[in-house]
């Protein structure tokens, strides 16, 4: 089941979860989300780093954080990035194939586990939030999704 809650995405992560957030496939964190996570979990970057020359849009890499028992997802749901307010870096087919793909995983490895993300797509890539929340709702709130997928607004 989807639920949508406003703060800060890293507030809410518990142990066990998976925590997935939006990247470039420019091999770059810069900024917004994929910034925090490069600081707050270098080997997440370095997974990110290692694997973006191989990996193409829709895919994604994921990186188990054993002092946080946490799961990263560095997903790739934009080509390129950059700070033009007029242009929707967010690819929003990229977008569904990643969740659908972390859904299945969640689903048939980790099935105790919630997915938490911020608005993948909304933030600094500039996707438009009902078009978000439609991929969002169509991939999480059907009766084969996992239990627990937590939406996090920034605030």
């Amino acid at each position: 089941m989807l639920s949508i809650v406003e703060g800060n995405v890293f507030d809410q992560l518990r142990p066990g979860d998976i925590f997935v957030h939006g990247c470039n496939c420019m091999g770059v964190f810069g900024r917004g989300v994929a910034q925090d996570v490069k600081h707050k979990w270098p080997e997440a970057y370095h997974a990110y780093k290692s694997s973006v020359r191989g990996y193409r849009l829709g895919e994604y890499s994921m990186v188990f954080i054993p002092y946080d028992d946490i799961f990263v997802v560095n997903a790739l749901t934009q080509q390129f990035y950059g700070s033009n307010k007029s242009i929707v870096y967010a690819d929003y087919d990229a977008i569904r194939k990643v969740f659908v793909d972390i859904s299945t995983v969640a689903i048939s490895f980790l099935p105790s586990s919630r997915i938490v993300f911020p608005f993948v797509g909304a933030g600094l890539a500039n996707g438009d939030k009902i078009k978000l929340l439609s991929i969002f709702e169509d991939v999480f709130d059907t009766e084969e999704s996992p239990e627990g997928v937590l939406v996090v607004q920034l605030e």
